[in-house]
Parts: C-alpha cells; sequence; structure tokens
C-alpha cells in the first residue's frame, strides 16, 4: 500500500463528529515527512513554530538549513476552505511567506 493509501485510511479512523481541528495532526506529519525526504532529506518538517510576532503561527514550518520553505496550515475536515483562504489569519501569514499551504486534511 503506499503513503497516501495509508493515509487516506488513516483519516478513517473516527466519525467526522467525533474529530476536531487537531485530531490526525500526527497523520498529517507523517505524510508531509514522507514526501519531503522523498524529495530531499534535508527538509525539515517542524510541527508547531514558535510564533512569529505579529504574525502567529501556521501549524507546520517546512525548512531547510539554510531557509523556509514553506508553512502549512491544517483546518477540521470539514472546514471550507474557500473561507479560510480570506480570513484576516490567512492574510497574516502571507507576510510570513507567499508559499502556504492551507489543507483540511
Amino acid at each position: 500500500m503506499d503513503t497516501f493509501q495509508k493515509y487516506i485510511q488513516s483519516l478513517q479512523k473516527f466519525d467526522l463528529e467525533d474529530i476536531t481541528e487537531h485530531t490526525y495532526r500526527k497523520e498529517l506529519q507523517d505524510l508531509l515527512e514522507v514526501i519531503a525526504t522523498t524529495k530531499n532529506a534535508s527538509i525539515k518538517i517542524q510541527h508547531e513554530p514558535k510564533r512569529e510576532s505579529g504574525f502567529g503561527a501556521p501549524d507546520f514550518k517546512i525548512k531547510t538549513v539554510e531557509s523556509i520553505i514553506g508553512y502549512v496550515e491544517n483546518k477540521k475536515i470539514t472546514e471550507d476552505l474557500d473561507k479560510t483562504v480570506k480570513s484576516d489569519q490567512i492574510k497574516k501569514y502571507n507576510s510570513l511567506s507567499n508559499n502556504i499551504l492551507i489543507t483540511n486534511y
């Protein structure tokens, strides 16, 4: 079974009404790490990075030793991402980087 199939199966462990935005963070981090290390072993995924003053803190920071590649903001599976993209939260994050992945798993 490939990485994405395992990931999708892991997201089916609980009923939608029983989960929060944080329920599957470990599974998402595992997926991001597999993808990153497949591309480049020096890419690191940091969950809950230090808050940047005035900008907040996206859920994941993706970086190498030399630079920040981008950020990942995660929302609950049922979240409307079209609405999220237009939020003040994401506008702040765009000040950190123009490379932000917004996902609801």
